[in-house]
């Protein structure tokens, strides 16, 4: 199994992009919609691409799928970009087939929403993908061989957000109730952020 390493760089916006248009390095990249309210987590991703021997900025500007993806996250938060430089053992040869499957690697075990292509299906050399770097929420490693398991919302979020919709329609009709209901989700969404914090800290 050939052991490929993906260093993630920083997030990048989109008006940013431009900075890096002389870049040839061989980059996947990475679109995420970022996110103010945590209580589903702050990234989203949404498109993994390859711009082999081109820079990303380019790519992206002869792609259509940027502007779909920002089009349809209007109001839901900010599109930013990561770039993806690949690390090879040293016996490798970086090729555009080889990132080609790094790409499709990615995509069918992330499963993002954007993606078409090899959501379903693998067809490429034996891989295993590690990221490092700014890399979350993707999987810290994934492979070709024992795809991740899908991650649902738990029957506790589902609760959790049935009961907050009953309660703001049942507050909603007083004042001192609407004061409540306000109070009751700013400390909900205070111990959620604190609980968040310390998970990620524990990594």
């Amino acid at each position: 199994m050939l052991k490929v390493i993906v260093h993630w760089s920083q997030d990048i916006a989109v008006e940013d992009l431009k900075l890096y248009k002389e870049r040839t390095d061989e980059y996947l990249y990475l679109v995420l919609r970022k996110r103010s309210f945590l209580l589903f987590g702050q990234y989203k991703p949404l498109y993994i691409g390859m711009a082999y021997r081109q820079s990303v900025y380019r790519r992206l500007k002869s792609h259509h799928k940027l502007n779909r993806i920002i089009k349809h996250s209007f109001g839901l938060g900010k599109i930013v970009i990561r770039m993806g430089l690949i690390e090879l053992p040293t016996n490798s040869r970086i090729s555009q087939d080889l990132v080609d499957d790094v790409e499709s690697v990615l995509i069918i075990n992330e499963q993002t929403r954007y993606n078409i292509t090899s959501k379903k299906a693998y067809k490429g050399r034996i891989l295993e993908v590690s990221n490092r770097g700014s890399y979350r929420p993707l999987h810290r490693r994934v492979n070709s061989v024992k795809w991740v398991k899908r991650r649902y919302a738990s029957g506790f979020s589902l609760v959790l957000v049935l009961l907050l919709a009953f309660a703001m329609l049942y507050f909603s009709f007083s004042e001192t109730g609407y004061q409540m209901l306000v109070k009751w989700v700013d400390y909900a969404l205070g111990e959620m952020n604190r609980l968040w914090s310390a998970l990620v800290g524990s990594f």
